[in-house]
């Protein structure tokens, strides 16, 4: 009994110290897939606003979720829901405890977002809601095609610059506020750099790995948005071609009511003034 408890109390004492250390801090690696991670998705989002427009946080439902920049860590964003309907809106974050936001500072922080990674600055006079390309009203889908193959396009540049910037702020000793990334079929962009992705931070070996690790979750997000963009257009014919026809239908019935039943009425009506003719025959019945 007393050999038993001499071995707990040294395997307590030996545990003990490892459940209570600190947990280990995040690396500078980590930290530069995070932000890179972030980035990609920041242009997810607002790839699928074009294709689906934004509407203005009044008009969005309770649980509906934006994802704004930090205001603490540059490179990151927090997700914020709405929890309240009500005027003049309550939003909340698991980031920020305490602190609710109102519709109109969720609108000025979606509006002073940067409108492409094409630009560094904001643009003063973007507005917080707009219509996507599937919203365009009185429209046939194959109208779309330019723009939804333009807009894949620039979605496609957006990526790849994200990934190529990570190897030219690590190719420079001391890399400057902005740097021009040039990707082949798309225009000049010019991007701010990683703060966690820069030499200083980075050995050699792991922006390889992180700039290999960020061009593979972009093949695979761009392949995935490829595949649903077919499925969004295929659905949105069909929708708009049912609409159409629907339309058509009701008003070729609606014609052809007027053409076909308007004689039968009218032999109808004839019919009942047969009483008024007069009767030429000996004998005439009542």
């Amino acid at each position: 009994m007393i050999a038993r408890l001499l071995l707990w109390l040294i395997l307590l004492s030996t545990v003990s110290p490892a459940l209570a250390a600190d947990p280990l801090p995040v690396s500078e690696v980590d930290t530069c897939i995070d932000q890179t991670n972030q980035s990609l998705t920041a242009r997810w989002r607002f790839y699928r606003s074009v294709l689906l427009g934004q509407r203005k946080a009044e008009d969005e439902l309770p649980s509906a979720v934006r994802h704004l920049p930090s205001a603490d860590e540059e490179g990151t964003y927090e997700a914020w829901m709405k929890a309240s309907a009500q005027p003049p809106g309550s939003w909340v974050s698991s980031t920020a405890p305490g602190e609710t936001l109102i519709d109109a500072q969720i609108d000025a922080r979606t509006a002073n977002q940067p409108l492409s990674r094409a630009s560094a600055e904001t643009d003063p006079n973007r507005d917080a809601e707009w219509l996507g390309i599937f919203e365009t009203p009185h429209a046939l889908t194959w109208e779309f095609i330019p723009m939804l193959t333009q807009s894949y396009r620039a979605f496609r540049c957006e990526l790849e610059s994200t990934c190529k910037l990570l190897q030219d702020a690590h190719e420079q000793e001391d890399p400057p506020d902005t740097l021009t990334v040039q990707i082949p079929g798309c225009v000049p962009y010019v991007m701010k750099p990683l703060s966690a992705c820069v030499q200083d931070e980075l050995t050699f070996g792991d922006a390889e790995a992180i700039y290999g690790q960020c061009r593979a979750s972009a093949q695979q997000l761009l392949a995935r948005e490829y595949d649903l963009l077919k499925f969004a257009v295929s659905y949105d014919a069909a929708y708009r071609s049912i609409v159409l026809l629907g339309s058509s239908l009701d008003s070729f019935f609606t014609d052809f009511r007027k053409i076909l039943l308007g004689p039968v009425q009218e032999a109808i009506a004839l019919f009942g003034q047969f009483n008024r003719l007069p009767c030429f025959a000996a004998q005439c019945d009542e």
